[in-house]
């Protein structure tokens, strides 16, 4: 088996795909590795007539802390994985644990990713308390490419799609939003691409009719929200370190720079998250400052109005998203802040129903 029968760079991995995804699916690069995996107690995910992927048994999946069931899904529709991109794959182990598989680099040389993920995710690190990086359980190399292999999240964004019982469960979800960007500024990792879709959770259970979704329920039905994240220990995990820059500690704070966009214009796919506007000037700017921006916009496109539930928490928002970089809170002081906020909240604003907005077509 030779690893030349695969792409020879992350960037022909991620080529686009779509129209021809079943033309060329990308769980084809993947067969060359099927029999390491293997080796290593590793099935891949089996292919299907679609771009989808699904368990390689009809086991249930084994517990593992990183997938918590709402009752009513336990007897719904088998689980599937979306498989646009090669460089990631779903596994499950001898034990019956879902795991996704990422290659991380190709070749001699260490990328970000790695270095990001090596930095964050991996040892004792992993484990410290605010840290919310998706934790790598294991490493694996073949030849030169070298594998993550990471619990399997929930598929759907956690941060924006079932309601939050009230303004208390919203505040918990943004402090673990910033917290897991602060920590990774604390180590000296700027991520790069925060979107909401890059924001998982542990919560593995979908739309049922006791927990119905934001985006299909009326006004009056989302005052009869019941307890949710509150019923299990709720965690976000930040994950998708591909675009991750990382700078040695005791580094010069005016090398923390980049300039552009992440990705710039290949094949005629353009970056497509939110970017700062500092991005699209001809200049070095500050990476950990244009973080900032993304996630404030995270926040922005959430499903809620902020200011009549906290104008300090509005204002907070409008300082993250500040057009001058200057002008924005470092993630530990967003992160000291939103603490601060939340304390001087009264106990009968806190358990307030939070209030929602409708979203606008260019928000999805």
């Amino acid at each position: 088996m030779s690893v030349t029968t695969l792409p020879s760079s992350m960037r022909e991995l991620r080529r686009p795909r779509r129209p021809d995804h079943l033309l060329d699916p990308a769980r084809r690069d993947w067969v060359p590795f099927e029999a390491f995996f293997i080796a290593n107690g590793i099935t891949l995910w089996r292919g299907t007539t679609s771009s989808f992927l699904v368990p390689p048994d009809l086991r249930p999946r084994a517990p593992d802390g990183f997938a918590y069931y709402h009752p009513d899904m336990l007897e719904g529709p088998p689980r599937k994985f979306s498989h646009l991109y090669a460089d990631l794959c779903p596994g499950r182990t001898i034990d019956g644990r879902d795991v996704m598989i990422r290659i991380v680099s190709i070749g001699d040389e260490k990328s970000q990713q790695q270095i990001a993920l090596e930095r964050l995710a991996s040892g004792n690190v992993a484990s410290v308390i605010g840290n919310h990086a998706i934790p790598v359980l294991q490493w694996l190399k073949f030849e030169n490419v070298t594998f993550a292999i990471l619990p399997y999240l929930s598929i759907a964004d956690p941060t924006g799609y079932w309601p939050w019982e009230n303004v208390d469960d919203l505040f918990d979800s943004l402090t673990q939003m910033i917290e897991a960007v602060e920590f990774c500024h604390s180590k000296l990792v700027a991520h790069r691409d925060l979107f909401h879709g890059n924001f998982l959770s542990n919560f593995a259970g979908g739309a049922t009719r006791k927990i119905p979704t934001l985006y299909d329920i009326d006004e009056e039905q989302l005052s009869l929200v019941k307890p949710l994240r509150s019923l299990f220990p709720f965690r976000i995990y930040l994950i998708d370190f591909e675009l991750a820059m990382c700078f040695e500690e005791g580094s010069n704070p005016d090398t923390h720079v980049a300039r552009g966009r992440p990705v710039e214009e290949v094949d005629g796919v353009t970056y497509a998250r939110p970017v700062a506007p500092e991005m699209d000037l001809d200049a070095p700017y500050n990476v950990f400052k244009a973080d900032v921006w993304q996630l404030g916009k995270c926040f922005l496109r959430l499903p809620v109005a902020f200011d009549p539930m906290s104008s300090e928490l509005a204002t907070l928002i409008a300082r993250m998203t500040a057009v001058v970089p200057a002008d924005r809170p470092s993630a530990r002081e967003a992160l000291n802040a939103i603490r601060e906020i939340r304390a001087r909240l009264s106990l009968e604003q806190l358990r307030a129903r939070p209030t929602y907005r409708p979203i606008e077509e260019d928000e999805w």
